[in-house]
């Protein structure tokens, strides 16, 4: 992480929340909400990696107030006293990005009978939707409601380009293989992906005037 300001526009005095924060995007999100001069919430399932996060951005950013919470988005209980909490800390609420996601990357090592869809793990798949959308969903609604209550917010969610095109599983191929051995980008990629934007119209259509 490097220390940097856009000046792009003002988060001054905002509370900010994001989930899957010691990932690979949520860092990135965090550096810029609080180049923005935001206060952020930084919430994860991984203590370690969430706790190294919050104390290199407290480190680039000791003007913001920067707090941690270990969470599981996917148990409605944990994200209602998530949230109850963080309203106790930092005041209110204005800015939820729904950013957490299992890792879907292929990777050299993946094998076709992990990814294929005829041999795609159940396991997995409901790992998968129960963080991606269920999470994304429990933090939209005691987020949203926290919000609607108290003169409006901005819920943003992480899709994708592929949430509106067809998969290309070419990029994915290893060569030598053959094409019922090649691995693929994992079928709830494009599902949780697809069901974020349904969400988002939802949301937008459920509470416009908030």
């Amino acid at each position: 992480m490097e220390n940097r300001t856009l000046n792009l526009f003002d988060l001054k005095g905002r509370v900010c929340i994001i989930t899957g924060a010691a990932g690979l995007l949520g860092p990135k999100h965090a550096e810029a909400l609080l180049d923005a001069g935001a206060d952020i919430a930084l919430i994860d399932i991984n203590k370690d990696k969430l706790t190294d996060v919050g104390r290199q951005l407290s480190e680039l950013y000791p003007q913001s107030r920067i707090i941690c919470c270990v969470v599981d988005i996917t148990k409605e209980e944990d994200v209602k006293s998530a949230t109850e909490s963080i309203v106790s800390k930092l005041g209110k609420i204005n800015v939820l990005i729904n950013n957490a996601a299992n890792n879907t990357a292929v990777t050299k090592n993946d094998s076709a009978g992990f990814t294929r869809l005829e041999d795609f793990p159940i396991e997995v798949w409901n790992r998968d939707i129960e963080v991606g959308l269920t999470g994304a969903f429990l933090m939209s609604k005691y987020i949203g409601r926290h919000m609607a209550a108290s003169g409006g917010g901005v819920i943003l969610n992480i899709a994708s380009d592929i949430s509106v095109i067809a998969p290309d599983q070419r990029i994915y191929r290893k060569p030598g293989l053959a094409p019922d051995q090649q691995p693929v980008k994992p079928v709830s990629y494009w599902i949780i992906k697809t069901g974020l934007i349904g969400l988002t119209r939802y949301l937008a259509t459920y509470w416009p005037d908030k």
